[in-house]
């Protein structure tokens, strides 16, 4: 969920520590070293990315789990390894879903944000892309979506049928 939520790489959400989330902020700060760029990325959460994660905060505190980590082996308290994918394909046997990777999260993120208004740099900015030509690969429309945008005009000239 997460991932969809926050549009972050694999690497980052298993990567997250609580020091590094500021709930009442609703940001994630990801430091340089982990990032493509090398440069911080400020990742601001939304009101549900911040609901889920206070959820795992109030678990976490409720069976006295201490650990760094936001997502973690409950065996060793120890950084969940991205490099497992066990229970990713789990959840997507059950859902019934083939071919999918963790990273198409990012993408359709960015697509829904896209659909959903906003503008372009938005997204850009919200996936931490330096190029907006990386965003224009990442965020794309259906058609049906498209046909309807363009509708608007035929609504705006006042020949719709």
């Amino acid at each position: 969920m997460l991932g969809v939520l926050t549009g972050l790489r694999k690497g980052r959400i298993f990567g997250l520590k609580w020091d590094q989330i500021d709930l009442d902020q609703q940001i994630a700060v990801i430091p340089p070293w982990q990032q493509k760029s090398k440069k911080q990325q400020i990742v601001d959460l939304n009101d549900a990315a911040t609901a889920r994660l206070r959820d795992m905060r109030s678990e976490q505190e409720e069976f006295d789990i201490t650990t760094p980590w936001v997502f973690y082996n409950p065996s060793t308290g120890d950084r969940y390894k991205e490099s497992s994918h066990r229970g990713w394909d789990t959840y997507l046997k059950k859902a019934g879903i083939t071919d999918m990777h963790f990273h198409d999260l990012r993408h359709t993120m960015a697509s829904w944000l896209r659909m959903s208004g906003a503008d372009l740099q938005t997204v850009q900015e919200a996936l931490g892309h330096a190029d907006i030509k990386s965003t224009q690969r990442y965020a794309h429309i259906t058609p049906r979506h498209k046909r309807a945008a363009l509708n608007k005009l035929t609504q705006a000239l006042g020949l719709e049928s």
